[in-house]
């Protein structure tokens, strides 16, 4: 006895039974070699773990590039700072560049403590963190 594949397909506008041969029985229902489930699932399977691989690969990649210009903007305001003490010492003197160099670490000082004041606003610690 010939039976025929349980699977329903949408084609010419409404859905109807595949029609195609079953070879393969699951659960008591026929089904093709297209649509027996465990094949589809295997095969789902299979598309789903290259996704998964194709996905991991990019956004490992993306998280390099963000390394990278990380680091770039890093070297770059360094290397700014570094021209601005060349130019202070070249046109001032060493003294004003100490000085200027001391207005630097107070400047960067009081950026680190707005920045503690910031976490402190958002903790949800009552009184912040300790200092």
């Amino acid at each position: 006895m010939k039976h025929t594949c349980e699977k329903t397909i949408w084609s010419e506008f409404s859905n109807h039974p595949h029609g195609v041969t079953a070879k393969h029985e699951h659960l008591g229902k026929w089904y093709c070699k297209i649509h027996h489930p465990p094949t589809v699932k295997a095969e789902d399977d299979e598309r789903h773990r290259q996704w998964r691989e194709e996905y991991k690969r990019k956004d490992a990649a993306k998280a390099a590039a963000s390394a990278i210009r990380k680091a770039e903007q890093r070297v770059l305001k360094a290397a700014s700072e570094l021209a601005y003490f060349a130019e202070t010492i070249r046109g001032r003197g060493a003294l004003e560049f100490y000085e200027a160099l001391g207005d630097l670490k107070a400047l960067k000082a009081a950026d680190r403590r707005a920045e503690m004041r910031e976490l402190d606003e958002r903790s949800p610690m009552p009184g912040g963190f300790p200092e």
